[in-house]
C-alpha cells in the first residue's frame, strides 16, 4: 500500500509510532529526534514534552551534554515562542533548568569566529550610517549582526522592530553545495519565532557583489 500524507501527516504520523515505543530510545536519541522534526518546521509536542518532563533526569555523557543541551534548548525556544504553539500540548522546559541549558547553547554558538564576509559587511553598514551590534544575544541565540529600531532613532517612541544580519560562510552550507545545513536553517527559525526579520548574506553572493562593485573603482 502507498501512504499519501499531506502537510504535517507525515510528521504526526511519525510521531504516533515513536511514543508508542518510546521507552526503548535513549535520551540522547529522543532529543535528535526531536531538534531534527522542529528544523523540519514541525513542533513534535508529545515528543518535546516527554524530553522537557524528563529534564531532570536526563542521562548524557560528559562530551555530549553540551550539544544536547544545546538542541533542547533549541526546541524549547521554538516550542515556547513559536505562534503555532498550544501552550496546552506541551510540558516546557523546567525554569530551574532554563538557565543552565541557555549557556550550553549561547556556549555553542560563541566558538564560531567572526569571519572575513562578517567583517565586512559591518563595515559596509557603517559606511551607510546604519547603526548595528555585532554578536548581539537574543535569548541566548547570538545574532550576528543586530539592526535595532531603537538604535536608529533617538527617541524611545520608536518601534521595536528588529533585523537580523546573518552572515553564512562556507559552515552554514553542506561541502561544496549552497544548500543550508540544518543547524543554520534552524537557528534562523528560532529567531523568526522570537520576533526577528532575519536577513541571509551567503558569502558566494557578498564576494561577487563585493568585486563587481569594486571594478569600477579600479579605473
Amino acid at each position: 500500500h502507498v501512504l499519501n500524507f499531506e502537510g504535517n501527516e507525515f510528521f504526526l504520523f511519525l510521531e504516533n509510532i515513536l511514543m508508542k515505543e518510546i521507552e526503548k530510545y535513549s535520551c540522547r536519541e529522543l532529543i535528535m529526534i526531536a531538534w531534527s522534526f522542529c528544523v523540519s518546521d514541525f513542533i513534535p509536542s508529545q515528543i518535546v514534552s516527554y524530553c522537557f518532563k524528563n529534564a531532570q533526569s536526563l542521562e548524557l555523557n560528559a562530551d555530549d551534554i553540551l550539544l544536547f543541551r544545546s538542541q533542547l534548548y533549541q526546541c524549547h525556544l521554538r516550542a515556547f515562542y513559536s505562534e503555532k504553539n498550544n501552550s496546552d500540548s506541551y510540558i516546557f522546559l523546567p525554569k530551574n533548568l532554563i538557565p543552565i541549558y541557555k549557556i550550553s547553547f549561547s556556549s555553542k554558538f560563541r566558538t564560531c569566529q567572526k569571519s572575513r564576509v562578517h567583517s565586512s559587511v559591518g563595515a559596509t553598514l557603517k559606511k551607510m550610517g546604519i547603526a548595528f551590534r555585532m554578536e548581539y544575544m537574543a535569548q541566548g541565540v547570538s545574532v550576528d549582526i543586530a539592526i535595532l529600531e531603537q538604535d536608529q532613532h533617538k527617541n524611545q517612541n520608536s518601534n521595536n522592530k528588529k533585523i537580523s544580519v546573518e552572515v553564512n560562510g562556507p559552515a552554514h552550507y553542506f561541502c561544496q553545495t549552497r544548500k543550508e545545513t540544518p543547524k543554520t536553517i534552524f537557528k534562523h527559525k528560532i529567531l523568526e519565532s522570537l520576533g526577528w526579520t532575519v536577513i541571509s548574506i551567503p558569502f558566494f553572493e557578498w564576494r561577487t557583489f563585493r568585486t563587481q562593485k569594486e571594478k569600477p573603482l579600479a579605473h
